[in-house]
């Protein structure tokens, strides 16, 4: 292969949310959805602790990555009953990954996940790599915007999975790559050119209204919830949740929420409580603000849609959980009068 363009512009507009915070583009949770996603658009990094007073051991998940990165490590292993402080960070336009804090002597690895700021020629330079190992040499690799404008013939295609097997990573697990690229379809499906975030909000909006969502009650920027822009009002998220008890994908929707007790981001709460298994809902946190929504069938009550969300709140993320639980089960307690 002489050249090996890869399309880039499926996804109009960019590829950064400009709302975003800065820390968390470079992290592995605020990776950007592009048109070409290869791994969740990051890179897995692991920290093991080594003897009392030495750097910890970094390890990258590919074992590619060892070469191409330039390490600054602070970080050192302390003794047991020490904080737990160790934590990665990476420059934006350089292959700079910076090390510190602490890991106790006794701690198991520590995973981490880093953005790939350029995901377009990363995803190009992993195919142009996957294809010169099967003995296809690939003379140069590139991206483009824009679709070449020639006679093509395609030679292999992937057929994604129904969106039923991608609802559970987005409510279960809050992977907030698929909320975003979901997001980016919608607005693409619309034939936007310009900016399929927005279209996409766009899509939501409309598609909400139809459940009976009031279009006052928020305000949505981005698909995954990290920008400090969306807002919305308990009864929204209430109305939502009960508008799909009468779709006709709302048992569908519903198996896509984390259980409590047993399943997605609420797997270790609510064990052995009567709310275990019981609670389908979804999670949210962004820092000090912290909410849980779902629906809850107690024991003597019939079901319950609800919503919590803590706003502002100067706590640990750990002490908001706590208050949001003690909520939940006292609902779980209620009974017919």
């Amino acid at each position: 292969i002489d050249q090996l363009w890869g399309y880039d512009g499926y996804f109009a507009g960019r590829y950064v949310h400009p709302n975003w915070e800065w820390e968390d583009v470079l992290a592995g949770y605020g990776a950007s959805a592009n048109g070409l996603i290869l791994n969740e658009n990051a890179l897995g990094v692991t920290l093991y602790p080594t003897e009392v007073g030495q750097p910890l051991r970094v390890e990258w998940n590919d074992a590619t990555q060892t070469d191409r990165w330039q390490i600054n490590n602070t970080s050192r292993t302390v003794a047991v009953g020490e904080p737990l402080t160790a934590d990665v960070g990476r420059d934006w336009s350089q292959p700079s990954l910076h090390v510190f804090g602490n890991l106790t002597v006794d701690a198991g690895p520590d995973p981490f996940a880093l953005a790939i700021t350029q995901p377009g020629l990363h995803f190009m330079e992993q195919l142009g790599h996957s294809l010169t190992q099967t003995g296809i040499t690939v003379a140069q690799t590139g991206l483009t915007p824009t679709w070449p404008d020639l006679p093509l013939t395609e030679i292999a295609s992937i057929t994604s999975p129904p969106l039923s097997d991608w609802l559970p990573t987005i409510n279960q697990n809050s992977n907030n790559l698929y909320a975003e690229a979901l997001l980016k379809s919608l607005g693409q499906a619309t034939g936007n050119r310009e900016d399929v975030t927005q279209a996409g909000t766009e899509a939501v909006k409309e598609i909400l209204s139809e459940l009976g969502v009031d279009a006052n009650g928020y305000q949505m920027v981005d698909g995954s919830g990290l920008s400090r822009h969306n807002l919305v009002t308990p009864q929204t998220l209430v109305d939502t949740l009960q508008g799909m008890v009468h779709s006709p994908h709302g048992e569908l929707y519903r198996r896509s929420l984390a259980v409590a007790g047993e399943a997605g981001n609420l797997r270790h709460r609510f064990r052995n409580t009567p709310v275990q298994g019981r609670l389908q809902g979804k999670t949210g946190y962004v820092s000090n603000n912290e909410s849980l929504v779902g629906y809850l069938q107690p024991d003597n009550y019939p079901p319950v849609v609800f919503s919590i969300l803590l706003n502002n709140a100067n706590l640990s993320a750990t002490a908001m959980r706590e208050i949001i639980d003690e909520i939940v089960l006292e609902m779980s307690q209620l009974r017919d009068c």
